[in-house]
């Protein structure tokens, strides 16, 4: 009888390790979803920035022409300290927007490894929970077969 005891509360804690692996992987998931809508935002901003300022898809800045009229209030910008204002404030942004993608991209990264390590922990202990319930079961039977012959 001993035995079988054990053999539940081994079950049990293989169980209570199942439960936290699949609240692991979830808790992945969502990190890694988040993450990616993230990342999607970031790369669409800076898709945004670089249209809204005619810069096409090239990844320098040295085409960035400020314009002749201030896009906010429409006056026309006649100073060259204005004009080195604005493209000084635009390739801001742009590094901005850079960094943004540069960090969501990373946090997809470590969520995808993270996400990829709770998976693999969560199919070893669903295994391990099985093997404990078919062995178990293999007990019971044996004990029943004792104890009917």
């Amino acid at each position: 009888m001993t035995k079988s005891i054990f053999f539940v509360h081994d079950w049990k804690k293989k169980t209570t390790s199942e439960r936290k692996s699949a609240k692991d992987v979830q808790f992945w998931q969502r990190s890694h979803d988040s993450a990616s809508i993230e990342l999607k935002s970031a790369e669409k901003h800076f898709v945004t920035l670089r249209a809204e300022w005619n810069l096409g898809p090239i990844s320098n800045n040295s085409s960035l022409i400020t314009p002749k009229t201030c896009r906010s209030c429409g006056q026309k910008i006649t100073s060259s300290s204005a004009q080195n204002h604005i493209r000084s404030s635009v390739e801001k942004q742009l590094e901005e927007a850079t960094k943004r993608i540069a960090q969501a991209q990373e946090s997809v990264s470590a969520a995808s490894e993270a996400l990829e390590k709770a998976v693999d922990r969560a199919r070893i202990d669903a295994a391990e929970v099985r093997d404990c319930m078919e062995l178990i079961r293999h007990k019971e039977k044996s004990h029943r077969d004792k104890t009917d012959g």
